[in-house]
């Protein structure tokens, strides 16, 4: 059987797509990234032609930004003296668990088990192409290792800081941790950020998440090792990556990809909203910490936890006037553009509900959203159980109304759905059908009155 799986992210649509061959019997399965997605089925006349059509299929999906999942392209360098995981040793941890191992995961630390990438140090997306994580070490089952290196450290210590069915793969304790899922979308790569701040305290002080913290990195473990892969530095501009990682970070601040002139000043405004504070939030941050390093800690830390909650709220305050009250066309389309839409999806339906939005910022917003993975499913927001999903689900719907109304002021911001449709099925087959009118592309459109 041939069979490959590829994953699409440019920071706002996040898809994967991936086909089996078997014979004359081509099965494709597409969505959103972190959902089972949809499964169609063709058979061919004969295997080559099964065969020609799939790769006519990998080739566009390639040219649209598509990465194939190969986690043979990360090199990863084991401690000195550590071997790959027993067969014993996985399953005495699965025992543990109670739950068997992804089997992607299951294969790596029988394999590889643990180390770091080489070259070491890289800085994993989170949201978007600006914001980034590094992952430094990922943890291996080893009997006496250092403890950020231990996989059984980490279970220890950290899983009683996620929720159920989490186990931490890789991070640095006390910061930030990356775990992948054991029950609820098994094999699905999470990332976690005490700086996230809304968590609760254990009876240690320590921090304990919610499943609303998760923030979703790779749809498979094997896709969490291609991410890592292609984000590596070259191997000769390692030293030059290395020493400038001492320099403060400075976020980029894009032009506009519209071609439309905004200051930098307003740009650098608008990032900053989108960051929800930027570097203000940065030194909010710092405050917090030193407030920890007081005793007693759980008093510390309520103190600390009210500071930076306080800054969020008025971080909140000041992005909802924005979207809200802008008239600016291009402003509106530049948030759009940069929002974190993961994280921000009640920010999301304010930017859709301003007046001023161009038809074309609509539409890329609605696209974004993968409207087929939702409809092919569900008919109405209450069939939804997810908070989130729910909630993308009603933007949807709101941003179609704009549509079948003509509720916009102009139409000029150029945006073509073709390369975003991946519609295998016909429409009468999806619980709720997509209006004719969102399929068609936007550009040069006169003013409305």
């Amino acid at each position: 059987m041939n069979s490959a799986s590829f994953f699409f992210d440019d920071g706002q649509s996040r898809k994967f797509w991936s086909y089996k061959l078997r014979g004359k019997k081509q099965t494709i399965r597409h969505g959103r990234l972190g959902t089972q997605g949809r499964e169609t089925a063709k058979t061919f006349t004969s295997p080559s032609a099964a065969k020609e059509a799939t790769e006519k299929l990998k080739e566009q999906k390639l040219a649209k930004g598509y990465v194939k999942v190969d986690p043979s392209l990360l090199k990863i360098k084991r401690p000195k003296g550590k071997r790959a995981a027993t067969e014993a040793q996985v399953a005495k941890l699965e025992k543990k668990l109670g739950v068997k191992l992804p089997q992607e995961y299951r294969d790596f630390l029988r394999a590889q088990n643990g180390g770091e990438p080489d070259p070491n140090h890289v800085e994993l997306p989170i949201f978007g192409k600006q914001d980034t994580r590094p992952v430094d070490f990922i943890y291996g089952l080893y009997a006496k290792p250092e403890a950020y290196k231990s996989l059984l450290f980490a279970e220890e210590f950290i899983t009683p800081s996620l929720p159920e069915g989490h186990l931490p793969i890789c991070g640095q304790f006390n910061l930030y941790y990356y775990s992948i899922s054991l029950l609820d979308k098994p094999g699905c790569v999470y990332f976690w950020n005490e700086d996230a701040g809304g968590y609760d305290l254990n009876e240690h002080g320590d921090p304990v998440f919610d499943k609303s913290h998760a923030i979703l990195v790779a749809g498979s473990f094997n896709e969490f090792l291609t991410r890592i892969a292609i984000c590596l530095p070259p191997a000769e501009d390692t030293g030059a990556e290395e020493s400038a990682s001492d320099e403060p970070y400075e976020r980029h601040i894009p032009e506009l990809s519209t071609g439309k002139r905004l200051s930098k000043r307003r740009r650098e405004e608008i990032i900053r909203l989108v960051d929800e504070g930027g570097e203000e939030l940065t030194a909010v941050m710092e405050q917090s910490e030193a407030i920890m390093q007081k005793k007693p800690l759980r008093k510390s830390r309520k103190e600390a936890d009210a500071l930076v909650a306080k800054f969020l709220r008025k971080m909140d305050r000041e992005i909802k006037t924005f979207l809200k009250t802008t008239k600016s066309k291009d402003e509106l389309q530049y948030y759009a553009e940069n929002m974190h839409w993961e994280a921000n999806t009640r920010q999301v339906m304010e930017l859709v509900k301003n007046p001023y939005i161009d038809a074309g910022t609509l539409l890329q917003t609605y696209w974004y959203a993968c409207p087929e993975d939702f409809y092919f499913q569900y008919e109405s927001a209450s069939e939804i159980d997810s908070d989130s999903d729910r909630y993308t689900f009603r933007v949807l719907q709101h941003i179609e109304k704009r549509f079948l109304k003509s509720q916009y002021k102009s139409a000029s911001i150029p945006f073509d759905p073709t390369s975003h449709i991946s519609m295998w099925e016909r429409r009468d087959e999806f619980a709720r059908q997509i209006p004719d009118v969102m399929y068609e592309p936007i550009g040069g459109r006169k003013k409305r009155k």
